[in-house]
């Protein structure tokens, strides 16, 4: 977690605190810890924090060894596939972006990819809380200009990813996007992890970390004439594929946010 001072035209990073990811192995749900922050390795205050493991459930076993029963649940991570597009132009030296949007956020954009049949190979996860309501859009761009779009609910883009798999014999169709050409294609899948969010059983696999940021105390001030800094934490982590930042509270050393963030870890 990085504390940051507000400032115009570019915030200034103070200090950090950091939380062994590791011990929510052994601990799944631990209140009110403070993560000392530190600067230079000298303590410049704390950050006080709630923290819980939620990890991914795995099909439970049948009595008689056929397949698998996948675990019912409306939140888990969605892993979004995005390997290619085709027929984008006529023109065979244009560049194009691929960018994802879940729920109308960008969760991701390409680097610019030459050629009328670009490969993106993209490969995304996203934290769903409720996947009845997710929504997955894709932009193709170049220069600047939306040349193809594509949108699928959640559940829709799940169902025909399993009929692929199970009909096409490894291979996946590809599905027409709107604007641009009108000939564009993209190729796109998604495999469901559920999570259950419920801190009665826990294993140590891929899942979710939910942390409240609840407060902090005798944070550096770094203000040179008067006053005190504008403070906001950003939540970062090795291995995580998602992050968080709460708000900025102006002219305090001594924050109170009760802010809870997702962040979807591999421990």
């Amino acid at each position: 977690m990085d504390v940051f001072d507000k400032n115009v035209p570019k915030d200034r990073h103070l200090s950090e605190a950091s939380f062994d990811l590791k011990s929510l192995l052994t601990e799944p749900i631990q209140d009110d810890v403070w993560c000392k922050v530190k600067r230079n390795n000298k303590e410049r205050g704390a950050v006080r924090i709630r923290a819980a493991y939620f990890p991914i459930e795995k099909p439970q076993p049948t009595e008689d060894g056929s397949e698998p029963i996948p675990v019912q649940s409306n939140s888990g991570i969605l892993t979004i596939s995005v390997p290619q597009a085709k027929d984008i132009s006529q023109n065979s030296r244009i560049k194009s972006q691929c960018r994802v949007l879940f729920n109308g956020h960008e969760v991701y954009q390409s680097k610019n990819v030459l050629g009328t049949n670009p490969g993106y190979w993209t490969d995304l996860d996203v934290f769903v809380t409720d996947l009845q309501a997710a929504q997955v859009n894709v932009e193709l761009i170049s220069d600047g200009a939306i040349i193809g779009t594509y949108g699928v609910s959640g559940t829709k883009l799940l169902k025909s990813s399993d009929e692929i798999l199970r009909n096409a014999e490894d291979k996946v169709e590809f599905v027409s996007m709107q604007g641009g050409s009108g000939a564009a294609k993209l190729k796109m899948s998604a495999v469901w992890k559920p999570i259950l969010m419920d801190p009665a059983a826990h294993r140590p696999v891929f899942g979710v970390i939910r942390v409240k940021i609840m407060a902090s105390r005798d944070l550096l001030n770094t203000e040179a004439i008067g006053g005190d800094s504008d403070l906001y934490v950003v939540i970062v982590g090795a291995g995580s594929v998602g992050c968080g930042r709460i708000k900025t509270i102006d002219s305090d050393l001594n924050l109170t946010w009760s802010e809870i963030h997702y962040v979807a870890v591999a421990l």
